[in-house]
């Protein structure tokens, strides 16, 4: 007898599909970029200084490493911001960072209550941003996420709650500053290169964002010639927006013998990806 399958979709949207790096027309002038814009580097009287990458992230679960340079901020930090926000007022403690001056994990200006120690001069620190459960981690030289033992961005645990920051509009990663000192620095890696630390399970690098490309997403029920189906048969096809949740179901062909079909999400693109849940 036929039988009956329904699986949710949601196709990624991304604000770029370049590759993760600083955005050299989102800078303050004391901000010099270099290394294909992965370094920025403080000029001689730093005030107010921020960049922000050229890459958005608006859903999905995202991580990019940041290693500072031989001469660490001492204010603002290290975060993701809207690209809304001035850049010359990141400093202030704005998105979700962590505090150069002291390891403090903030929400727009406001502790959390977790602390990953204070970064200094060739730090790694890692940043693991959900998107779809609006928490996020940080850790700093592959230690504790959020200096707690019991975190972890790949169970969702122990996160910072990020609220709706970023519901109606794309996270950007940055670095920010209110006084330097000069000759700061710091380089980041998106996915371009081998990431220092493991990325959490789960988690794509930054650079992975892109919006998905290809045609709309099918649900296959795949030809099986010994149950009486000849050729691969079209179920349903997405018909939702980039960033949209679709519930795809539909009825099976009745099989001829005892067996199984083989049911699959055709997709074809070659950026981005899809998400696939709930399937019964």
């Amino acid at each position: 007898m036929a039988g009956s399958i329904s699986v949710y979709i949601r196709k990624a949207i991304g604000s770029d599909s370049g590759t993760g790096s600083f955005n050299p027309s989102d800078k303050t002038p004391q901000i010099t970029l270099s290394n294909s814009n992965l370094t920025a580097t403080l000029g001689g009287s730093p005030s107010s200084d921020g960049v922000r990458s050229t890459t958005g992230r608006s859903l999905g679960k995202w991580y990019v490493q940041m290693t500072i340079g031989a001469t660490a901020i001492t204010s603002g930090g290290y975060g993701a911001a809207l690209a809304a926000t001035p850049i010359g007022v990141l400093w202030n403690n704005l998105g979700i960072l962590v505090a150069a001056a002291n390891g403090d994990i903030k929400l727009n200006g406001t502790a959390s209550g977790k602390n990953i120690g204070t970064p200094v001069a060739g730090d790694v620190i890692d940043m693991a941003l959900d998107l779809d459960n609006a928490q996020a981690w940080f850790r700093r030289n592959n230690g504790n996420w959020n200096g707690d033992v019991s975190a972890n961005p790949a169970t969702n645990t122990g996160g910072v709650a990020i609220g709706t920051l970023f519901s109606s509009a794309p996270a950007y990663f940055y670095m920010a500053t209110l006084s330097g000192p000069a000759s700061s620095s710091v380089t980041v890696n998106a996915g371009g290169s081998a990431f220092t630390n493991s990325v959490p399970s789960g988690f794509g690098s930054w650079d992975d964002g892109a919006a998905y490309n290809g045609n709309q997403p099918r649900l296959i029920q795949r030809a099986n010639a010994a149950l009486g189906q000849s050729s691969d048969v079209v179920l349903a096809t997405y018909s939702s927006a980039g960033g949209s949740w679709n519930q795809l179901s539909a009825s099976t062909s009745t099989p001829t013998d005892d067996g199984c079909f083989e049911i699959i999400v055709d997709c074809d693109g070659t950026a981005g990806w899809i998400n696939v849940d709930d399937p019964s």
